[in-house]
This record gives C-alpha cells, structure tokens and sequence, in this order.
C-alpha cells in the first residue's frame, strides 16, 4: 500500500513539474517574441538614424 500512495505522490509531482515546464516555455516564447521586437525597433532606429546623419552630410557638402 505504501508503494502505491508513493507512486501516487510522484505523478502528482510529474504532473506539477510538467505544468511547470509548459509555464516556462510560454514565458520563454514571450520573452523571445519581445527581443524580436526590440530588435527591429533598434535595426529601424539605426536606418533613421543613419539617413539623417548621411542628409547632413550631403547638405553640408552642398553649401
């Protein structure tokens, strides 16, 4: 009998931690989807960024 309540007790326990898993995972994929997206406002920052400063420089060489 004790066997049994002990077998019981770890599926219980596998069956937590596997929850557990699943919760990481999903806030993994969000995390992963949040520096996608940071990362594209960075990569789009720097092409403005860059236009900007290659205007200025075509402006001041036309003066």
């Amino acid at each position: 009998m004790e066997d049994k309540a002990t077998v019981e007790q770890l599926q219980q326990r596998v069956e937590q931690l596997e929850a557990q898993v699943a919760g990481l995972l999903e806030s993994n994929r969000n995390i992963v989807d949040a520096l996608r997206q940071i990362e594209s406002w960075i990569v789009n920052a720097s092409k403005v960024l860059t236009a900007q400063i290659q205007q200025q420089g075509s402006g001041e060489q036309g003066q």
